[in-house]
């Protein structure tokens, strides 16, 4: 048996042995896991302020502006079209052809002969009129010549009557004295007596019959007279409507567009043609209904025209909203410019109010897209949506009455954001 065996199996250990790197290897492991841990903590500082806004927009997108505080003046312009304050349409007074004098644009003079309407029927209806008139006229004289001799009648018999009283009185006085003498009997006396008393009342009733006659006959004169009133109306108006087929020109201007042809057959009260006062112009402007609560008669307007500024005074405010405008009329205090014509477009200015000391900002699109009730503000590295309440509004500035600072930077352009959302990070 070999002795050495044993020895040989424990020879060495190269089998079991493990290569280790040298010391100064050993620390890119952690090198690297340091790393890795930064870069961590530095996605998740940018990423959970996104998670924590809900989104996040560049900053170079936005257009910022800033909250100050100084003058103010709360004004609104837009481009008005110069109108004619008196443009009325004239109308046919009655059915009838319609022959022209003047033609569209033509310049006319006030009083002048317009147009003319020949109406058969308004003729003959005011010779009818007319005739009746003089019949009633005519039946109205008939009866104030039977007022005359009725009460002629009247009289005469009241005048038998006194000159009956007369000899009554007489024949009374003769009795008396007669009686007294003994000259008559007292049935003779007592008769006299009779007889004047008789007289007396045939006298009264006849001045009552007389005054009660002039009173009937009077009232049926007046009810004649009444009549021919009546008719001498008709006539009138019928002469008015007459003498309004010569249709005149009620003031200077010119002559707008003709409504019919020549010699065109037109209904009653069809247009005929439209006149254009040019000594009274006036401007009308639409501005947007947000400015709805300031808008009101009595404001003051400035015009530019060629590069002067006219004073003007808004004269009437629309009493509703159209296409989210509403429309106003401004009349002008200065004298008109000679070059001034319908229909041109002026850049026209109204003035709400005016403060010496008021906190606002630019117009932006929060007046639209949160009502002007929030805005957004810059804060470092992000926006935030805060209550807002404003004022008066003008055309560059919005007046600020709380929910912002002199200094602060707001968001002036449109602002995608989910209806909850308060943040947005800024990047």
């Amino acid at each position: 048996m070999d002795t050495n065996k044993p020895h040989d199996a424990f020879r060495n250990t190269t089998a079991t042995d493990i290569r280790v790197a040298p010391a100064g290897r050993n620390l890119k492991p952690f090198i690297v896991a340091v790393a890795a841990v930064a870069v961590l903590a530095l996605l998740a500082s940018l990423i959970w302020p996104m998670l924590r806004a809900g989104s996040g927009i560049k900053a170079s997108e936005l257009r910022f502006g800033k909250a100050e505080s100084g003058f103010f003046s709360a004004d609104a312009s837009g481009y008005a079209t110069v109108v004619a304050a008196r443009a009325p349409t004239l109308y046919a007074a009655a059915a009838g052809s319609v022959r022209y004098h003047v033609e569209a644009g033509q310049a006319v003079q006030k009083d002048q002969l317009l147009a003319s309407i020949d109406s058969p029927a308004l003729q003959a209806s005011l010779l009818q009129e007319q005739s009746a008139l003089d019949a009633a006229r005519a039946e109205a004289d008939r009866q104030g010549v039977a007022n005359q001799r009725a009460i002629l009648e009247k009289q005469r018999a009241l005048d038998d009557a006194r000159i009956a009283q007369t000899a009554a009185k007489r024949e009374r006085t003769r009795a008396d004295r007669a009686f007294e003498l003994k000259a008559i009997s007292e049935v003779d006396f007592l008769r006299a007596q009779d007889a004047l008393a008789a007289a007396d009342i045939q006298v009264a009733h006849g001045e009552k019959d007389v005054l009660l006659e002039r009173s009937a006959l009077a009232l049926e004169l007046r009810q004649r007279q009444s009549l021919v009133a009546q008719q001498n109306a008709r006539v009138q108006a019928l002469q008015v409507q007459a003498h309004a087929l010569q249709m005149r020109a009620p003031f200077a201007g010119l002559v707008g567009a003709l409504a019919a042809s020549e010699r065109a057959q037109l209904a009653q009260d069809a247009p005929v043609l439209a006149l254009v006062d040019l000594g009274a112009l006036e401007l009308s402007l639409s501005l947007s209904e947000i400015y709805g609560a300031q808008l009101k008669a009595g404001l003051g307007a400035a015009v530019d025209y060629e590069g002067n500024t006219l004073r003007g005074e808004v004269r009437s405010v629309a009493a509703e909203v159209s296409g989210g405008q509403i429309a106003l009329r401004i009349r002008l205090q200065d004298p008109l410019p000679a070059g001034l014509k319908q229909n041109q477009k002026l850049l026209a200015r109204v003035e709400f109010e005016r403060r010496e000391q008021a906190l606002s900002i630019a117009r932006g699109a929060y007046l639209d897209e949160l009502a002007g009730r929030a805005i957004w503000v810059r804060v470092g590295d992000r926006i935030e949506r805060r209550s807002l309440e404003i004022g008066a509004i003008g055309a560059e500035r919005v007046e600020v009455l709380r929910g912002l600072q002199a200094g602060d930077s707001v968001v002036l352009s449109s602002v995608k954001a989910e209806p909850n959302q308060t943040e947005i990070v800024l990047f």
